[in-house]
C-alpha cells in the first residue's frame, strides 16, 4: 500500500526484528510488492540502499542498505559479511546471533509496516522457542562445512585420522610390536631377608 504522508526523510518509520533464515525471502517479497506498486527495479534498489538498514540484535553490527540489497537480490559478492548473511549467519564473524533488527526510514508514499506485513503473509512464521542456544564450536563447524568443498573436507578428515593414528602408535606400544622381555625371573632361588 502506498500512502502519502509528509515527514522528515531521515525519520524512522518502521523497525522489525527478523530471523536471518527469513532475511532473503522477506527482502525478495518486499521488492516484489514494491514492483507491483509500479516502481522500477532501479528505483527499488535505490530506495532500499538509502532507506533500509539492519542491526544485529546481539552485537549491534550495522548493515547499510547496499549490503541488504545485495542479500535480497542474492548477488554474488567477495564481501565476507554479505556471504555470511547469505548463509544465515551474522555479518560479524565472531557473533552467533540469528536475529537482525531491520530499520526502515520514512520515504514519501511508502507504508513500510503494511508492506512488511504483506511480505510476511503466506510465509512460514519463525517461532523463536524452537531455536536451541547455539554453541560457538557448532557455529564454527557449520560455517566451515558451508564454506569448504568436499575435497577439502576429505583432506581434513584424512589429516585428522593420520594425526590420531600417529598419537596412538607414538605413545602406546602394542603387544604385537614388542619383542620378548630381556629380563628373566629365577623362580627356583629362595631369598632370606635378615632382620635389622
Amino acid at each position: 500500500m502506498i500512502t502519502s504522508t509528509a515527514s522528515p526523510s531521515n525519520e524512522l518509520a518502521f523497525a522489525r526484528p527478523v530471523h536471518l533464515y527469513h532475511l532473503r525471502s522477506r527482502g525478495q517479497a518486499l521488492r516484489r510488492l514494491l514492483a507491483e506498486s509500479g516502481m522500477t527495479h532501479e528505483k527499488i534498489s535505490e530506495l532500499i540502499r538509502h532507506r533500509v538498514s539492519g542491526r544485529c540484535a546481539e552485537c549491534n553490527f550495522m548493515l547499510n542498505g547496499a549490503e541488504l540489497n545485495a542479500v535480497f537480490n542474492e548477488i554474488e559478492s567477495d564481501n565476507p559479511k554479505i556471504r555470511r548473511l547469505q548463509v544465515g549467519s551474522c555479518g560479524r564473524k565472531d557473533c552467533g546471533s540469528y536475529f537482525y533488527d531491520l530499520r526502515f526510514e520514512h520515504a514519501d508514499g511508502i507504508d513500510w509496516a503494511d508492506l512488511w506485513q504483506r511480505a510476511e503473509a503466506g510465509q512460514e512464521v519463525f517461532k523463536p522457542e524452537r531455536v536451541e542456544p547455539s554453541g560457538k564450536l557448532r557455529d564454527l563447524l557449520r560455517a566451515w562445512t558451508r564454506s569448504c568443498s568436499n575435497r577439502q573436507k576429505l583432506v581434513a578428515a584424512g589429516i585428522l585420522v593420520a594425526a590420531i593414528l600417529f598419537l596412538y602408535f607414538r605413545f602406546r606400544t602394542p603387544s604385537w610390536s614388542s619383542g620378548p622381555s630381556p629380563f628373566q625371573v629365577d623362580t627356583g632361588t629362595t631369598y632370606r631377608v635378615a632382620p635389622y
